[in-house]
């Protein structure tokens, strides 16, 4: 058991990994309400360190820092950066749980957009997203399932 972690696939250590980086963002995201800071100050210092990091990748790889569709790239960064505030957000207004569940909620509200793409996708993630909707569903309130 001491070495568990090393045996597991590559792959699986970078989501354990992610996942652990997520919640310990979420603790801090609430431990910095606690102590004050606006939301939007959250979001600001996040962008900053994240804007450095990826400008240095950026420079290493030598790839172009605007790409190639400008207007999809500000697109990406403007609904981004809203989202950012609204988990944010709901980390320091909600209790931590409850924002969690909403920030995984994401997926489910990505495949609702999909359906309306028309392309073509797999229809085992839709089933898996919709089954784990329900589930939260009747986790939170099962009083609405009783005849």
């Amino acid at each position: 058991m001491k070495h568990f972690f090393f045996s597991l696939p590559i792959g699986m250590r970078y989501m354990v990994l992610s996942a652990f980086g997520f919640s310990l963002m979420a603790v801090f995201v609430k431990f910095a309400s606690i102590e004050g800071i606006p939301v939007l100050e959250i979001v600001a210092a996040r962008a900053l360190v994240s804007l450095i990091l990826s400008y240095a990748d950026i420079r290493y790889k030598r790839i172009s820092v605007f790409g190639q569709r400008k207007g999809l790239l500000f697109l990406r960064g403007f609904i981004g950066s809203l989202a950012l505030v609204c988990v944010y957000y709901a980390i320091t207004q909600l209790p931590l749980a409850e924002a969690t569940v909403l920030q995984y909620l994401s997926h489910f509200h990505s495949s609702i957009g999909f359906i309306f793409s028309k392309r073509a996708y797999p229809l085992v993630p839709y089933c898996q997203y919709y089954a784990e909707f329900l589930r939260g569903v009747v986790r939170r309130s099962p009083s609405l399932f009783v005849w």
